[in-house]
């Protein structure tokens, strides 16, 4: 019982925490929520009157002294003032629902490019792509619908009842003791349906991941005739959606007949007792039908909070899945220091794990300014991570890095990597020109990008283009082979003319011939740059100035080529095995 009693105090707890953080989040448009709140009250308030116009001319007609004139100007006033303050509502409400949209955006989107390496691997990007737009939108909706909506909802069911009490109040008591009854059905259907909801949400990440993944694999899966098989995990995933579409649907088509069958029943009594008041001359024939108005105007909004409460159900669960990054304490490199560097490295007992599994153990290493380094290994020894470390993508567990004798973590993320260029070996291309896909940093200039472009052996795959450097690049790059993806990436690395190279396995769609023009033209060109490059191919580094051996996450020898085929044989057999296979 008592973990019971904790468990629910914590989920409390947890709740009031993500009110107050959703209170917080709308403070600075506080005014634009006030006005657009008094505009719906306004609103609603001439609603009501349009009860009270009918029964006062219904009254008149009975009497005989109606007046045509008088009830149709009361009804132009009346419907010129909610056109008026439901225009401004819309326009009010739609303004700062983007307003919010886009704030919100903004802050994911810098907590995203501030966030570590690591903290955008772990949030995935199909969760990353839904918060920046379902669940961004979820929060706008809360602002745009569902809170004048909440408002007018609880405005109207106070004045309505407040009407009917003020016609009369046994009949209202009669009344109202239907509407426990109504709330309690909502309440118990709509519990349920605000879960699927909650599900569906999550879903569209699964969704979102899934699509994502096939698009991008296309032209693998039907290479492998996968197309059955990718197809089958798809419908995995769309019967579930499917599922939770019906279990809502389901929810909705119970509701309905339900709260028919129970305002139909408080109608009947309504005319019942009602209609025996008008008999008996305790209540007017234009009361009655104003009473009748106003029960109308009291039930719509008890239906339509029930609609309400899944929206507002879907918008803080959409706000809890966007305040869970926008508060992750992972903000990547906060240095301070701002220096410009030589590009000496020195690696200190680094250690690195992720999850339950330690990715490179105790490495120890020095690396000097303005030399070609390379990293040679197996598959998955470790070598990548390496690299990452060096750019600052990625903590080690324990020891340190060092730049230039400072360590690399109280370097000014901005300093560093405006003296540091690096090359994935997945080639990131954008859908844009060629100019814009070298040239990407604003800071660059055309003779940082022109010389860029000769290091990588562009020249000539950009004079043969219809546009030269104006040609539109496909999406993903798909217009491109690999290997001018690479040289494209590399370009862009180099217009920063950095002080440090990190390339990751860049040649691997590289020819031989192309791959000994770029490594020369980095020689010439960027004499002062320290090189540190993984590679496969041992043939294009036996005249780099340090090689370095990873194995199992282990440095196992460092030096010259010459000095490795002495002192290792581990580098000594992958050297004999790439020899004997280009026989």
């Amino acid at each position: 019982m008592r973990k019971k009693d904790s468990s629910q105090k914590d989920t409390t707890k947890k709740q009031d925490s993500t009110f107050k953080n959703f209170l917080q989040t709308l403070k600075p448009y506080t005014l634009y929520l006030v006005i657009i709140l008094a505009l719906t009250a306004a609103l609603n308030s001439y609603n009501l009157e349009i009860p009270k116009v009918i029964s006062r001319a219904i009254d008149a007609y009975a009497r005989g002294t109606y007046n045509q004139n008088t009830t149709l100007n009361e009804f132009i006033v009346i419907v010129a003032a909610v056109l008026i303050l439901s225009i401004l509502q819309v326009v009010i409400g739609s303004y700062t629902a983007e307003r919010v949209a886009k704030d919100l955006r903004l802050k994911l989107s810098r907590k995203i490019a501030g966030g570590s390496f690591r903290f955008v691997q772990d949030q995935t990007s199909s969760k990353l792509l839904t918060n920046i737009t379902s669940d961004v939108d979820g929060v706008k909706t809360f602002v745009s619908q569902a809170a004048p909506t909440l408002f007018s909802s609880i405005y109207l069911a106070i004045g309505a009842a407040w009407n009917m009490f003020q016609l009369n109040g046994s009949l209202a008591l009669f009344t109202i003791a239907f509407i426990p009854v109504i709330i309690f059905a909502f309440t118990y259907i709509f519990g349920k349906i605000q879960k699927l909801f909650t599900k569906g949400q999550e879903n569209i990440d699964a969704l979102n991941k899934k699509i994502s993944e096939t698009i991008e694999g296309s032209a693998l899966i039907r290479v492998l005739n996968s197309q059955k098989y990718e197809t089958a995990r798809f419908d995995v995933l769309n019967i579930v959606t499917r599922d939770i579409g019906k279990g809502i649907l389901t929810g909705f088509a119970t509701i309905f007949p339900l709260i028919g069958v129970l305002f139909n029943a408080m109608i009947i009594g309504i005319i019942w007792f009602g209609g025996n008041q008008v008999i008996t001359g305790d209540l007017s024939i234009g009361n009655f039908g104003a009473f009748y108005s106003y029960v109308a105007i009291l039930i719509m909004p008890i239906i339509t909070l029930g609609f309400i409460s899944t929206l507002i159900s879907r918008s803080f669960s959409t706000f809890v899945r966007v305040s869970s990054v926008l508060s992750s304490k992972d903000e990547g490199p906060q240095g301070t220091i701002v220096k410009d560097i030589k590009g000496d490295i020195e690696f200190k007992k680094v250690h690195l794990k992720i999850g339950e599994k330690e990715i490179l153990k105790d490495i120890n290493l020095k690396i000097k300014a303005g030399t070609r380094n390379a990293i040679v290994g197996p598959t998955a020894s470790g070598k990548t991570q390496l690299l990452y470390i060096i750019a600052g993508l990625v903590e080690p567990t324990d020891g340190e890095v060092l730049v230039d004798g400072e360590n690399i973590e109280k370097i000014e993320p901005k300093s560093l990597y405006g003296q540091m260029g690096i090359v994935f070996q997945d080639s990131i291309i954008f859908n844009t020109t060629l100019e814009e896909n070298i040239a990407f940093n604003s800071e660059v200039d055309k003779e940082s990008t022109d010389k860029a472009i000769n290091t990588a052996e562009l020249d000539e795959f950009i004079s043969k283009q219809p546009e030269g450097l104006k040609t539109q690049v496909s999406e993903r790059g798909t217009s491109l082979s690999g290997g001018q993806k690479q040289r494209l990436t590399l370009a862009r690395a180099l217009t920063l003319n950095p002080k440090i190279l990190l390339l990751d396995d860049f040649t691997a769609r590289v020819d031989q011939r192309t791959e000994k023009s770029i490594s020369d033209n980095l020689v010439k060109n960027y004499p002062d740059t320290t090189v540190i490059s993984i590679t496969q191919k041992v043939n294009s580094i036996t005249d780099y100035d340090q090689i370095f051996l990873i194995m199992e996450g282990e440095l196992l020898a460092s030096g010259t080529h010459q000095e490795l085929l002495k002192n290792s044989f581990e580098y000594k057999q992958i050297f004999e095995s790439q020899k004997s296979t280009d026989r």
